[in-house]
């Protein structure tokens, strides 16, 4: 192989591997998060006996990955695509919350409406979360990360993807 060629495919290789985590770290730093209580208030809730402190500010949720609109092969974003295409059977959703008590993750299969994972975290707060589908098969999936606290969302994300 040329000597151009190879050099040319190991900064494609080295591109695809870093660019998911510093898109990553980009969309982080660009969901507003709200207003949270300074450590001056919170020493003095805490002296006043006030244990429970609760983020101030609306609830936010955001899928970051799977990319939207990237196709991904393996956990990694490799190109823009369009429609957001998963190659490979394990499938990681990663975000974040602000001002959640109870997030909840669920993939629907948009041709047959079930539910194929479903998967809650208790008392989040605020911050990255993960949750992993290790059984993914070929097909059209919702996913769906909501705020589980009462009847309806008050926030929540929605991303539809297509697993190879």
């Amino acid at each position: 192989m040329p000597k151009k060629t190879s050099i040319t495919i190991a900064l494609l290789l080295t591109i695809s591997i870093l660019l998911p985590i510093f898109a990553t770290a980009a969309e982080i730093g660009n969901i507003k998060t709200g207003d949270f209580i300074r450590t001056a208030d919170y020493k003095e809730r805490k002296e006043n006996n006030q244990n429970e402190i609760k983020p101030i500010g609306d609830p936010e949720i955001k899928i970051i990955f799977p990319k939207r609109g990237w196709l991904q092969i393996f956990g990694i974003a490799i190109i823009p695509y369009g429609k957001t295409l998963v190659i490979g059977s394990v499938l990681n959703i990663v975000g974040y919350a602000a001002n959640i008590n109870k997030l909840e993750c669920i993939i629907k299969n948009v041709k047959t409406g079930d539910i194929v994972y479903r998967e809650s975290i208790g008392n989040f707060r605020t911050g990255q979360f993960t949750f992993t589908w290790d059984e993914a098969k070929r097909g059209y999936y919702q996913i769906t990360v909501w705020e589980a606290a009462g009847f309806a969302p008050s926030a929540q994300d929605i991303l539809n993807v297509k697993v190879l």
